[in-house]
């Protein structure tokens, strides 16, 4: 079927995207040493900022533009012409699958701070369970990570339908729908002094995941449609974007320049075929964006339990180094428990979910590209 405002494509379809797992996993990592050396040095201006670029908690911008862009490669073709109620069913099975047996996990795992304050109240459970403490919930609860999840959540239920507009629609369209999602970040940001670091509850948490994570389907259709492929083949992008982040993030006021080369930054990551993706497709780097999603979920976890044991250890206050040694136990359990999750728990409970759902549905499915989504 030709669709209205499609054009040949000069990038294979099937094209495995493991460099972006990569880049997934390196962005879970800096999520974790900022957090890491908020709650152990106590300020990313102190002794730990060397670290960790100032602004890590960007990298959950990162994630929700990454995630339009990823599922527009898996399922926007299946959902270009119209939504079926049962794929939009599979879709959301499988999303379910990927995200909530860790979500439920995580939560598990903090069942003794039941009841200790309206954080971890009865009514906040429930939230949690049924995904809504990111928009519905002005204040963090349980596992506190997991309002992005909530958040992307409600993106997944919109993507299919977002997948039948913006296919259908030309480049004009489609450059009109990035401008007006960029201008929502704008006002968003601009009510809260240019600052994306406290928007994570409450229904502004919207604004910030559905804008990114539609930004993030339409870089999917620009990367599909060849656009300046050759430039954004070269180290040279990459490297400029990643030096131009870097570089704003100590000096720039607002969060809103960063997160506009967000997108150029995975542009230019999926369309690397030079020393770029030699490195993002490392067995290493590979392996940490496997298990990001695991290190994301438990990592404060990990984090509150090694303290817990430094605090029975040496009961009175510690100081740099201690601090030092705190931060590298912390980081080497979250990665260590994050790796042992992924292969013995998400894997396996992701394949069983949707063995599921196919055994109900035993019609054949057409194949997808091989992915980790």
């Amino acid at each position: 079927m030709h669709l209205k405002g499609a054009r040949a494509s000069t990038v294979p379809s099937d094209k495995h995207l493991q460099s972006l797992t990569a880049l997934r996993g390196v962005a879970a990592l800096a999520v974790v040493m900022r957090h890491f050396t908020f709650s152990i040095f106590g300020a990313a201006d102190g002794p730990g900022f060397y670290l960790i670029p100032l602004r890590g908690y960007l990298a959950v911008d990162l994630f929700f533009i990454l995630s339009g862009f990823v599922l527009a490669h898996v399922y926007g073709e299946e959902f270009a012409a119209h939504v079926e109620t049962g794929r939009f069913g599979r879709f959301l099975w499988a999303r379910i699958a990927r995200i909530y047996p860790l979500h439920l996990l995580a939560l598990l795992m903090l069942v003794g701070s039941y009841g200790h304050s309206p954080a971890y109240s009865q009514s906040a459970l429930f939230a949690n369970l049924l995904l809504l403490q990111g928009p519905w919930l002005s204040y963090a609860t349980w596992n506190d990570p997991s309002w992005s999840i909530s958040a992307e959540w409600h993106a997944y239920i919109l993507f299919p339908f977002l997948c039948t507009y913006i296919w259908r629609r030309g480049i004009g369209a489609r450059v009109a729908l990035g401008a007006v999602c960029w201008i929502a970040l704008a006002l968003m940001t601009a009510s809260q002094d240019g600052d994306f670091q406290p928007i994570t509850h409450g229904a502004i948490s919207l604004a910030r995941s559905l804008p990114e994570f539609l930004i993030g389907m339409l870089i999917y259709r620009l990367y599909r449609s060849g656009w300046w492929v050759r430039r954004w083949r070269s180290d040279w992008s990459f490297m400029a974007l990643a030096a131009l982040i870097v570089a704003l993030t100590p000096l720039w006021p607002t969060d809103l320049a960063i997160v506009t080369l967000l997108p150029l930054l995975l542009l230019a990551t999926v369309s690397n075929q030079g020393f770029i993706h030699r490195v993002l497709n490392g067995r290493a780097l590979v392996a940490l964006g496997n298990m990001s999603y695991a290190l994301y979920m438990v990592h404060l976890i990990c984090l509150d339990g090694v303290e817990r044991l430094a605090r029975i250890a040496h009961p009175t206050a510690v100081d740099y180094p201690e601090q030092f040694l705190l931060f590298v136990g912390a980081l080497l359990a979250a990665l260590l428990m994050s790796s042992l999750l992924y292969r013995c728990f998400e894997r396996p409970a992701r394949f069983y979910l949707r063995e599921l759902w196919r055994r109900r549905d035993m019609s054949a499915q057409p194949a997808r590209p091989s992915l980790d989504t």
